[in-house]
């Protein structure tokens, strides 16, 4: 494994806890703004669409108009509409984030305790 060869043998456990961290936190993230973004995408969708119907334009005014036109026709459900599909890209980029980070965190300590 390419730590191993860096000399991060007894690092390579911790690498794993980071790429799993990772992952967790990029699919957990997106949970917390899959509303605020279903609402956003649905307004600007609403807006530049011309087949939307004239009640779907006019809740397209405010946020709390289009969430609530969403809720009516989904329930909770529609907030989170693509949600799986954005956890698919985001836990992976979480997951190399945060094991990138920690690998350069050990790489410039270990260069700087060479100095």
């Amino acid at each position: 494994m390419i730590l191993v060869k860096l000399g991060f043998k007894d690092k390579t456990q911790e690498r794993m806890k980071d790429l799993v961290a990772g992952a967790a936190a990029g699919a957990l993230s997106n949970l917390a703004v899959a509303p605020i973004d279903t609402v956003a995408d649905t307004q600007r969708t609403w807006r530049t669409i011309s087949s939307a119907t004239k009640a779907e334009r006019a809740a397209s005014g405010s946020a709390i108009q289009t969430a609530k036109q969403i809720y009516n026709q989904s329930g909770v459900k529609g907030f989170y509409s693509g949600s799986p599909t954005k956890m698919l890209k985001l836990a992976p980029a979480g997951a190399l984030s945060f094991m990138l980070y920690g690998l350069t965190k050990d790489l410039l300590s270990k260069q700087n305790s060479k100095s």
